[in-house]
């Protein structure tokens, strides 16, 4: 309604005042309602906005992925989009963590997200792009604006009884042409290390099939005691670990075209799985009684760097080098003990190994012409293993009052494997169409050479009868090219 003021006096205290207010017209400024879509597409790109699927319960970045739409997350923390495993998770772009993601997604605290893009066919070689479909599937983490300004993290610490800890951290920077980040995480409750360093080796430019020197597989002579967790049982439950993970990535921008990326992983454990059971057989009038009790105690130790550097990278040409190590250690102790009624027998064995895998590559890919690529790959590959066993059986003496060391068993296994492999390749795309798209092709030619040497030395000492060590070394060496 319009304003409108009257002046009072005595008069019109006196008397009943009655006002007639004229409406008004207001004009109001334009308002636009937009809809927010949780979910968008852009090609291979789904971008999902995190605060859609949020319901403030959520403490790290996988707690969000297991509620989007299309994303499975298993208890192992392996993710899948749309039912096929991811290659990797990026920070704002960056490739910090690579096949070690779940360090990010189970310690990441999730206030710190605001979009996740999925992307199908990811490469990030600009050259490859246009002739070929890498098949790769990533997560590409988007951090919240005012966490970028400086760098962030968070820690989280849970306690419990008896003795009982699970703990993490994470520490970011994503500023200027360094890009950095450390991450932590450790446990005794049973829970599985979210890193594995040897993924790490698999990582590998397309081309010639390479012979994987990181896998090298060696059955022992000496079988150690059983320690599969029984039916029903949770293998968290059943175990004891002291935990411990750090990884560290770093980037660097160093000019226009040149790049360098280094990553170091370091994680230690201590494992003890108890086992036992006892069992009871009544015939008739006679009752058999025994137990069978088995214990086993891992101290695994590994440590894996990696280094990958672009030497040139223009419009038309990328050179890469990339170079990785792998170092693992473990010593396992291995008891069982069995008796039957007052009888008993008992078994140790003490084994340790080492293992190393190193591999090194050179990647160049350059545009001919239009949808036309040639794409050159060298590398070397190196693994080796080291293993030694010594088996300790011990019996009760005729008096069932004490025991003596049985036969002592000891052996050594040592491995070695090399290969140098070369590729050369020639891709390309078609204008012409089929089925919708252009037709596509590749022409690939290579060379791989390959050595493997295996040395293996058994010997068996006897109590019993002979005083003297009884020696049967065997030796093995295979070669091949």
């Amino acid at each position: 309604y319009e304003e409108r003021s009257v002046r009072l006096n005595k008069h019109h205290l006196s008397n009943r005042l009655v006002f007639v207010l004229k409406q008004k017209t207001l004009v109001l400024r334009e308002v636009i309602v937009r809809q927010s879509k949780a979910v968008q597409e852009y090609g291979d790109t789904t971008v999902y906005r995190v605060a859609s699927f949020r319901t403030g319960e959520e403490r790290t970045v996988e707690d969000v992925l297991k509620k989007l739409p299309g994303i499975s997350v298993d208890d192992q923390g392996k993710i899948k989009v749309n039912g096929k495993h991811i290659d990797g998770i990026l920070i704002e772009g960056e490739d910090l963590m690579s096949k070690n993601y779940r360090l990010i997604t189970r310690s990441l605290d999730a206030n710190a997200l605001d979009k996740i893009e999925a992307v199908n066919n990811y490469t990030d070689n600009h050259v490859l792009r246009e002739v070929e479909q890498s098949g790769k599937v990533i997560l590409n983490l988007t951090i919240k604006k005012d966490r970028l300004i400086k760098p962030f993290g968070n820690t989280g610490l849970a306690l419990g009884t008896p003795r009982r800890f699970e703990a993490s951290g994470v520490l970011f920077s994503l500023l200027g042409k360094l890009k950095a980040g450390v991450v932590g995480n450790g446990n005794n409750t049973g829970i599985e290390s979210p890193a594995n360093p040897e993924e790490e080796l698999l990582e590998k430019p397309s081309g010639l099939q390479r012979m994987d020197a990181t896998r090298i597989e060696l059955q022992p002579l000496i079988e150690g005691v059983r320690n599969d967790i029984p039916t029903g049982f949770n293998a968290r439950r059943s175990s004891i670990n002291q935990l411990g993970v750090v990884g560290g990535s770093a980037s660097w921008q160093l000019s226009n075209g040149i790049k360098a990326k280094a990553s170091l992983i370091r994680q230690t454990d201590s494992q003890a799985i108890f086992r036992s059971q006892s069992f009871e057989y009544v015939l008739d009038s006679l009752q058999f009684q025994g137990s069978d009790n088995s214990s086993v105690r891992r101290k695994p130790r590994q440590w894996q760097g990696k280094l990958t550097t672009v030497l040139v990278s223009t419009p038309k040409t990328i050179v890469k080098w990339h170079s990785a190590h792998s170092v693992t250690t473990n010593r396992e102790t291995q008891q069982i003990k069995a008796t039957f009624f007052t009888q008993g027998d008992s078994l140790s064995v003490h084994t340790q190994n080492y293992r190393l895998s190193s591999q090194h590559w050179a990647n160049a890919v350059h545009r001919l012409s239009k949808g036309t690529v040639l794409e050159l790959t060298t590398g070397f590959d190196f693994g080796k293993i080291a293993e030694g066993s010594l088996m300790l059986p011990f019996e009760r003496n005729a008096d069932s009052t004490s025991y003596k060391i049985g036969e002592k068993v000891m052996q050594e296994v040592n491995s070695r494997r090399t290969s140098w492999h070369a590729s050369l390749q020639l891709k390309g795309s078609t204008s012409t169409y089929l089925y919708g798209g252009p037709i596509k092709y590749m022409l690939i030619g290579g060379i791989l050479t390959g050595r493997d040497r295996v040395n293996s030395h058994l010997s068996a000492d006897s109590s019993r009868a002979l005083p003297e060590l009884i020696s049967t070394p065997l030796q093995n060496d295979l070669g091949y090219s």
